[in-house]
């Protein structure tokens, strides 16, 4: 009988901490992704500063070129040029919104986004054309708009100061 109680607390003794890493490793694997989730919803934020613009601006999403980068006291100022590729509308709206999020969500001081847009026509001698411009403030945005299920455009109009011009409706009848 002594060996049985030997026998039997040794098999416990094994089993128990086998069954025990189990259940741990269980929870540990369940809260895992969670922890590296958070970590993705944590953005570096910048503080914006003439040194270290034309890298955030670079870095940026957009589809559009860049034309001209200013920065004055909080107001980021934008030029940026229609590509030739650009045959959709939505695609400038997407950029414009691209350009307003991450200007107010992945920086710490601007204030201010001042962007105008131009389509370069090489034909017509290289001329520019405003197309449009948007004067989005900080105090207008929220993070909450990506949660919105309207159009870029509708997003844009609703929430800052959009204004087209002629060419705009012109450009728009002529990707048609």
């Amino acid at each position: 009988m002594k060996w049985n109680r030997i026998f039997l607390i040794s098999i416990m003794m094994l089993i128990i901490p086998f069954i025990l890493s189990k259940f741990f490793q269980l929870e540990f694997k369940e809260t895992g992704p969670k922890i590296s989730d958070k970590k993705e919803l944590i953005k570096e934020v910048v503080q914006l500063k003439e040194n270290n613009i034309v890298d955030f601006m670079s870095n940026l999403p957009i589809q559009n070129n860049l034309s001209k980068v200013g920065w004055d006291h909080s107001t980021l100022s934008i030029d940026l040029i229609i590509s030739g590729q650009i045959k959709d509308s939505n695609l400038v709206y997407r950029d414009l919104y691209t350009i307003i999020r991450s200007g107010f969500e992945d920086t710490s001081n601007v204030k201010l986004i001042l962007i105008r847009v131009f389509d370069y026509n090489q034909l017509s001698g290289g001329h520019q054309k405003l197309l449009m411009t948007i004067d989005a403030s900080a105090g207008r945005w929220s993070k909450d708009m990506d949660q919105i299920e309207n159009s870029y455009e509708e997003l844009l109009t609703s929430f800052f100061k959009l204004k087209t011009t002629d060419y705009w409706d012109q450009w728009i009848n002529d990707i048609s």
